[in-house]
C-alpha cells in the first residue's frame, strides 16, 4: 500500500509542466501587437493618399466645370462640292430648283439694332457668365482664370473636412475653408472695379472706412476673422470633447490630448490665439500671391511637415488639391487669387492651431504678425528675388518670359 501511495504522489509533478504553458505563449503575442501597429501606420499612410489623391482629382474636376471652354462656331459658307462617282458625269454638287421670287427682308423692330433674321447655333452662344467674370490679366499681361480659387477652397475645405477625424473638427475645416474662400472670391470680384481699386493694404481698407466707404477688401478682413473665430471655437469644442474621453482621445482627434479641463481662462486665450492664427495665416498666403505658383509653393512648404504628423487627417487633401493646379498656377492658365489662397492659408492655420496649444499658438501668431507688419514696408517679391535660394525656388517651373 505504501508503494502505492508514493506512486500516486508523482502526479503533481507532472501536472507542473502544464503550468509554464502561459510562458511560452507570450512570445506570439507580442509579436501580434508588433504587427498590429505596422498595419495601423499602413492604413494611416493609405488613408492619407486617398485623401491626397482625392482633393487632386475634385480640384480639377471643378476647375474643369468654371473654365470650360467655349464650343468652335459651326462653319459658315457653302458645302463643298460633292466628288463624282467613278464612271458618272461629272456633277456639280448642286440640285436645280424652279426660280422663286426673293423673299422680302424682315422689318426690324423699332428703336432695334438691325438683325440680319438668323437665330444664333449653339456653337455661336459666348462664354457662361461665370467663366468670363473670372477673368483676370496678370503682371505679364497674360489672360488667366480665377477659377483656380474656387477649386482649391471647394476640394481642400471638403478633402479635410473628411480626414478631420471628428465632427467638431470637420465642421472647423468646413467653416474655415469655405468661410475664408467665399469672401475672398467676393473680393477678387467685387475689388477688380475702379472704385475698390485705391485701397490697398490694411492701412488703405482703414483709411476708406475712416472716409466712409466699404472696401470689399474690409468684408474680406471682417470675413475670414469671423471663420477664424468661429472655427477656433470648434476646435475647442472638439478638445473639450476628447478632455472628457481620455481613453478615445488619439483615436478621434488628430491633435494631441490634454489630461483635465481647462481654466475657462486659457480657454478663451485659446480661443482667440487660435482664431488669430487662423485668419493670420490665411491673410499671410495671401500677400504670397503676386506671383504665379508662389502661394501655391508656400502652402505646399508648410503642409508636407504637417501632412507627416499627427494632423496629417486635415492636410492630406489640401496638399493634393494645391499639387494638382501648381503646374496651370505656374504656366499662367490660372491663379488662386484672394478665394484659392485665403482658403488655403485658412485650413493650414486649422491643422496648427489642432496641433499646437497656448505657447505654440502665441509663437505662430507673432511670427505671422511680424511677417504681414513687413510687408506693409518691404516687397516680399524684390526680398525673393535678392535672396539666393529663394529666387530659384521661387521661379522653378514658371513660364520665361517670353512674348
Amino acid at each position: 500500500m505504501g508503494a502505492r501511495t508514493s506512486r500516486a504522489l508523482t502526479v503533481p509533478a507532472r501536472t507542473s509542466r502544464a503550468l509554464t504553458v502561459p510562458a511560452r505563449t507570450s512570445r506570439p503575442l507580442a509579436g501580434t501587437g508588433r504587427t498590429r501597429a505596422v498595419a495601423g501606420q499602413a492604413r494611416a499612410v493609405v488613408g492619407q493618399a486617398l485623401l491626397g489623391a482625392a482633393g487632386a482629382v475634385a480640384a480639377r474636376a471643378v476647375l474643369r466645370a468654371l473654365s470650360r471652354p467655349p464650343q468652335p462656331p459651326p462653319a459658315s459658307g457653302p458645302l463643298p462640292a460633292a466628288a463624282p462617282r467613278p464612271g458618272s458625269q461629272s456633277w456639280s454638287g448642286h440640285l436645280s430648283r424652279p426660280a422663286t421670287r426673293p423673299r422680302p427682308a424682315a422689318a426690324t423692330r423699332p428703336g432695334s439694332q438691325s438683325w440680319s433674321g438668323h437665330l444664333p447655333g449653339p456653337g455661336q452662344l459666348s462664354r457662361p457668365g461665370i467663366a468670363a467674370a473670372l477673368e483676370r490679366t496678370n503682371f505679364r499681361g497674360r489672360t488667366v482664370s480665377l477659377a483656380g480659387g474656387p477649386a482649391l477652397a471647394a476640394a481642400a475645405a471638403t478633402t479635410a473636412a473628411a480626414g478631420a477625424g471628428s465632427p467638431p473638427a470637420a465642421a472647423a475645416a468646413l467653416v474655415a475653408g469655405l468661410g475664408a474662400g467665399a469672401v475672398g472670391l467676393y473680393d477678387d470680384v467685387v475689388g477688380s472695379r475702379p472704385e475698390q481699386r485705391a485701397a490697398k493694404g490694411f492701412r488703405g481698407h482703414l483709411s476708406a472706412l475712416r472716409a466712409g466707404r466699404l472696401t470689399s477688401g474690409l468684408v474680406k478682413i471682417a470675413g475670414v476673422g469671423a471663420a477664424g473665430l468661429a472655427a477656433s471655437a470648434l476646435l475647442a469644442v472638439d478638445e473639450a470633447t476628447r478632455a472628457g474621453r481620455p481613453g478615445r482621445a488619439r483615436a478621434r482627434v488628430p491633435g494631441r490630448a490634454r489630461p483635465g479641463a481647462p481654466g475657462r481662462v486659457r480657454v478663451g486665450v485659446d480661443l482667440l490665439l487660435g482664431a488669430g492664427l487662423i485668419a493670420g495665416l490665411a491673410n499671410l498666403v495671401n500677400l504670397f500671391d503676386l506671383r504665379p505658383g508662389r502661394a501655391a509653393k508656400v502652402g505646399l512648404l508648410l503642409g508636407a511637415p504637417l501632412a507627416a504628423g499627427p494632423v496629417r487627417g486635415l492636410v492630406a487633401g489640401p496638399v493634393g488639391a494645391t499639387a494638382a493646379l501648381l503646374g496651370d498656377d505656374l504656366d499662367e492658365k490660372i491663379m488662386l487669387g484672394d478665394c484659392g489662397a485665403n482658403a488655403l492659408g485658412a485650413l493650414l492655420g486649422v491643422a496648427l492651431a489642432a496641433r499646437t496649444r497656448t505657447a505654440g499658438r502665441a509663437a505662430l501668431l507673432t511670427g505671422i504678425v511680424a511677417l504681414t507688419a513687413a510687408s506693409e514696408k518691404v516687397s516680399f517679391t524684390q526680398v525673393i528675388g535678392r535672396t539666393p535660394g529663394l529666387r530659384e525656388l521661387d521661379a522653378l517651373g514658371r513660364r520665361t518670359d517670353r512674348g
